[in-house]
């Protein structure tokens, strides 16, 4: 949820006039780098937490929605991107 803050927080710090508020945590095998909404759902954009095992460099980026249902995210759809040089990105 994003707020905008009151008068009274905005006086006492040198802070952004909104705030987002988490409603929800979960956890994921990804480094997520941005995330949107899709009607109801939710797009992320991330690089897997694990390196190549082969050559111990960063994995591809992927692209996932996700839905929430029974008090967890559910990945609908998962897509890898071509990327060049992702690699050097660790």
């Amino acid at each position: 949820v994003i707020r905008k803050r009151s008068h009274i927080e905005l006086q006492t710090r040198d802070v952004t006039e909104f705030l987002v508020d988490p409603i929800y945590t979960f956890q994921t095998d990804y480094f997520i780098s941005g995330l949107g909404p899709l009607d109801d759902q939710l797009v992320l954009l991330g690089v897997p937490k694990e390196c190549n095992a082969e050559t111990g460099k960063a994995q591809r980026p992927v692209l996932l929605v996700a839905d929430y249902k029974d008090c967890e995210f559910c990945e609908v759809s998962t897509d890898t991107l071509n990327i060049r040089g992702y690699e050097e990105y660790s």
